[in-house]
């Protein structure tokens, strides 16, 4: 009995030395915050932007920095501020993801029927309203000498005249004007190898070899690449009708020789 009492002792003493910390242990983390029904996680800028080295953190030019809208679709108004690397819009059906990505592309000098939803740009104003507005911000390249400005584009839409009226950083433009700033960044939102709506998942799948070929050497490539592929293209071609008409020619003059 004696023996079982020290054996039980001794258990006793080298459980409490295992359930208690070292001195020099750092203190247990704070627990995770307990999030309310439908609330999404939220990452303050200490956990990833201010971790991040400072070259990532900068916006190219051509980047969304500021997204606005007033009136669009299901949206009374709100502002969305991208970071410079990837984005992402998580949510539940119906709470407005696809009406963000929407705006971006109609915002760019986009027509309705890139998306494959409405046909008219009226069909965008919310419910009850007469006017909506699009407002995107674009970061510009540097200036010599001075911090790299940025390109606010406005598009306002009317939905009795089913028309809209473009601004360039507060002035009045046109949508010439707007598409010829999107192409000066590559922005391609006709191109679906750049820009995949929903309702074009289809489409795209049904792209042959040659149009993906295309599609991505648009999307990805330098201004001039596509350019200099057509070119190459129309001279293989004329390549092929010059080798026809030589072979064609070559024949006609043996069969020359051979009748003497």
């Amino acid at each position: 009995m004696a023996r079982m009492n020290k054996r039980v002792k001794a258990w006793d003493a080298a459980s409490q030395e295992e359930s208690e910390p070292p001195t020099n242990a750092p203190p247990n983390p704070s627990p995770p915050p307990v999030l309310e029904k439908g609330e999404l996680p939220f990452f303050s800028p200490s956990e990833n932007l201010l971790s991040m080295p400072t070259q990532e953190m900068t916006h190219r030019p051509g980047s969304i920095l500021k997204v606005r809208l007033e009136h669009f679709v299901t949206y009374e108004e709100t502002e969305f501020f991208p970071g410079p690397n990837m984005n992402m819009v998580i949510g539940p059906n119906g709470t407005g993801k696809s009406t963000i990505v929407c705006a971006i592309a109609l915002g760019l000098g986009g027509a309705p029927g890139l998306l494959g939803r409405a046909k008219e740009i009226s069909e965008y104003v919310k419910h009850g309203k007469s006017k909506a507005t699009i407002q995107i911000e674009l970061q510009n390249e540097p200036t010599s000498g001075n911090r790299a400005s940025t390109i606010v584009i406005t598009r306002q839409i009317t939905r009795e005249s089913n028309a809209s009226h473009w601004m360039l950083n507060g002035k009045a433009s046109t949508l010439k004007e707007i598409q010829s700033v999107v192409k000066r960044f590559n922005i391609q939102v006709d191109n679906l190898c750049q820009f995949l709506p929903q309702d074009k998942v289809a489409e795209f799948a049904e792209m042959g070899p040659t149009e993906l070929l295309l599609a991505t050497q648009k999307a990805a490539g330098e201004a001039d690449m596509h350019a200099e592929h057509s070119k190459l293209i129309l001279l293989s071609k004329e390549q092929k009708e010059a080798l026809k008409i030589t072979g064609s020619d070559v024949a006609q003059l043996e069969m020359l020789r051979s009748s003497r």
